[in-house]
């Protein structure tokens, strides 16, 4: 990829970004979580979205994507499971889950 195939491609990202987490706070008004597929378990929080597209902006994206299905379990097994509801008494006993969790993932195509 060029740098200025590059260059925009991270631009595209951050507007997306910044357009998905206004939608975000409109359901968890408290903060917006974004998680990098090359490190599925640190987990970015923010109440702004300007930390964030930083980080976006930041990111130096590698066309692995044979890591995708690795990645996006990881992800889901360290992440979202501890988000789910757990209810050996029939009432929820995890506090994680009483929040909504949502997942937007973009990759190249691969």
């Amino acid at each position: 990829m060029t740098r200025a195939a590059c260059s925009r491609t991270k631009r595209l990202l951050g507007d997306a970004l910044t357009a998905l987490a206004c939608i975000a706070k409109r359901l968890d008004p408290n903060q917006v979580e974004l998680v990098f597929a090359s490190k599925p378990r640190k987990v970015y929080k923010a109440r702004k979205t300007t930390r964030l597209r930083e980080l976006v902006n930041k990111c130096e994206y590698k066309g692995e994507g044979s890591l995708m299905a690795g990645r996006m379990a990881e992800l889901v097994e360290h992440v979202l499971i501890r988000h789910l509801p757990w209810r050996p008494a029939g009432f929820n006993l995890n506090p994680l889950a009483r929040k909504k969790t949502s997942v937007y993932v973009f990759t190249d195509g691969n």
